[in-house]
């Protein structure tokens, strides 16, 4: 089955709640317009990533502006929205936060970030997420993973036996470590035999400039769509059908040791 996919490769404003929502609306509706199944939204984008001062107040309480404004869209343009993460309040804490929003309008998935930066003290500001997420949209089987996380595969790993067909990663990567980026995608989406749809703010966060280079990627880690630095929607399509020939010519699944990190 053939899915549509835009990539909304977003530059977000450091602490400016309504430019970042009006954008990310434009951005979604603009998207819908070439008629694809999928949009996907970079990690916080409500906020950027991620602002030291005031985060609580900036934070959306409960997710409640963000559900809002993605089911609406979801629903008015019978479109998934994956919506990158948010900084949320719930209750004293604070998440960085996934929503999935099918195209009833409904919520498909919640997820919060597991992995937190500590280098950037995420893990000072943000508490971690429990469990790994999987859910479906329509047919198609999918898994989320924010950032840092693609460097963890043990977690990838257990969404891949989930039996999940595409991996969405979102970020704040930067451009320091671009390299790391491709080739950890890239890897994740080989040792899984998964399509992997990762997407990266640009512009700047703090001092740090943002690698874009948000990308599509097949089972065999083959590019089949790529952004630059710019803001732009990068758009390409997915076959699931690739994911059985892939599997067969090389069957990782039926060869693997069940247990070996127990060894």
């Amino acid at each position: 089955m053939i899915y549509r996919i835009a990539l909304l490769q977003m530059n977000v404003v450091m602490s400016d709640f309504k430019t970042n929502f009006d954008k990310a609306k434009h951005l979604i509706e603009k998207a819908a317009q070439q008629k694809v199944d999928i949009v996907v939204l970079p990690e916080m984008w409500n906020v950027g990533f991620f602002p030291k001062e005031k985060l609580h107040n900036l934070a959306d309480y409960q997710g409640q502006h963000t559900l809002d404004l993605l089911t609406q869209l979801a629903k008015k343009h019978q479109v998934h929205i994956i919506g990158g993460t948010v900084a949320v309040t719930d209750g004293k804490y604070l998440y960085n936060r996934a929503y999935c929003i099918n195209r009833s309008g409904e919520c498909a998935a919640v997820y919060d970030k597991i992995h937190r930066f500590s280098p950037s003290g995420e893990h000072k500001q943000f508490e971690r997420g429990k469990n790994p997420v999987s859910f479906t949209l329509g047919n198609l089987r999918a898994g989320i993973a924010t950032c840092y996380d693609i460097r963890f595969p043990e977690l990838i790993r257990k969404l891949a036996l989930q039996h999940i067909d595409i991996l969405f990663v979102v970020a704040a990567w930067p451009n320091l470590r671009k390299n790391h980026w491709n080739i950890l995608n890239r890897a994740r989406a080989i040792e899984n035999q998964i399509f992997v749809c990762a997407v990266n703010q640009v512009g700047k966060s703090g001092e740090n400039i943002l690698a874009g280079n948000s990308m599509l990627l097949d089972p065999l880690g083959n590019y089949i769509a790529q952004g630059t630095q710019q803001e732009e929607i990068i758009i390409g399509n997915i076959d699931t059908d690739q994911l059985n020939t892939v599997r067969q010519l090389i069957p990782v699944y039926e060869d693997r040791v069940k247990g070996i990190d127990t060894l």
